[in-house]
C-alpha cells in the first residue's frame, strides 16, 4: 500500500474531524493536504511545531457528504489485504472475518499471483480487542493485514 493510497483513505477522518472542530467542510481533494500531514507527522514522530495545510472546500455536495460521512463511521474498521490470487483466497479472508458485518469491499487485481483487497467491517462490540483478534488471524492465515482505518 503506498503513501498516495493511505492519504486517500485517511481524506474521510480529516473532513470528519474538521467538522467537528471547526464546522467546516472539506472536499475530498481538499482533505488530502491535511490527510497528508497527518501521515507525515506520524511517520516523522514530530512534536512541537506547528505544521500548516492548506485546504479548500467548494467542491462538495450532499451525495458525497453522504458517501465521505459513510467512511469516516467509528464503528466500522479498514483493512488494507494482499490475498493470493487463486481460486478460495477470498473464500478464506471472509470466512477468517465472518460473521462480522462487512460494509465495504474492494479488489484490486495487482499480478497473477496477488491481489489488493480493502475490507470494511464492524467489530464485535461485546468482544474484547475483536479488531486485533481479526487482525491476528489474517497474520495467521497468511494475509499480512494492515490497519488503514485511522
Amino acid at each position: 500500500l503506498n503513501w498516495a493510497w493511505t492519504c486517500f483513505l485517511f481524506s474521510p477522518f480529516s473532513i470528519f474531524f474538521l467538522f467537528h472542530k471547526r464546522r467546516v467542510i472539506l472536499e475530498p481533494a481538499g482533505a488530502l493536504a491535511l490527510a497528508g500531514l497527518k501521515k507525515y507527522v506520524q511517520e516523522k514522530e514530530i512534536t512541537g511545531q506547528t505544521m500548516v495545510a492548506i485546504t479548500s472546500g467548494a467542491n462538495m455536495d450532499f451525495d458525497r457528504l453522504r458517501f465521505v460521512s459513510e467512511r469516516a463511521d467509528e464503528s466500522e474498521r479498514t483493512l488494507a489485504v494482499t490475498i493470493p490470487e487463486s481460486p478460495g483466497s477470498f473464500r478464506q479472508l471472509y470466512s477468517t472475518i465472518w460473521p462480522r458485518n462487512v460494509t465495504e469491499f474492494s479488489y484490486r487485481y495487482e499480478s497473477d499471483e496477488e491481489a489488493n483487497i480493502f475490507i470494511s467491517f464492524q467489530p464485535v462490540i461485546n468482544i474484547e480487542n475483536d479488531f486485533e483478534n481479526i487482525k491476528d488471524k489474517l497474520l495467521e492465515n497468511g494475509f499480512g493485514p494492515r490497519n488503514v482505518t485511522e
